[in-house]
């Protein structure tokens, strides 16, 4: 994300469908592959003192499931509209 330098974006591309298939914003994330989750502090807001809005995103992380029932998690974003943009030509 370029809305600040601290917002990442994470993305879940399903290798069947060759397809983005949902998103969610954090500002850090693990991957925790026992219980095939994700653990993510939230993102974080513009602000000037980034190392204290990190410090409070990690404090309110969550655990979100890839999976609920067979299917992506209600917690990822749906993604419709999003394209990949073409590829760069040398």
């Amino acid at each position: 994300s370029s809305r600040h330098p601290g917002i990442n974006t994470l993305f879940l591309f399903d290798a069947k469908s060759k397809s983005v298939v949902g998103m969610r914003e954090f500002s850090k994330f693990q991957y925790l592959p026992t219980t095939k989750s994700f653990w993510i502090a939230q993102s974080v807001a513009n602000c000037d003192n980034l190392n204290e809005m990190l410090d409070a995103a990690k404090h309110s992380a969550v655990t979100v499931p890839i999976y609920v029932n067979g299917v992506i998690s209600q917690a990822f974003k749906p993604v419709a509209g999003i394209v990949q943009a073409p590829a760069a030509t040398p």
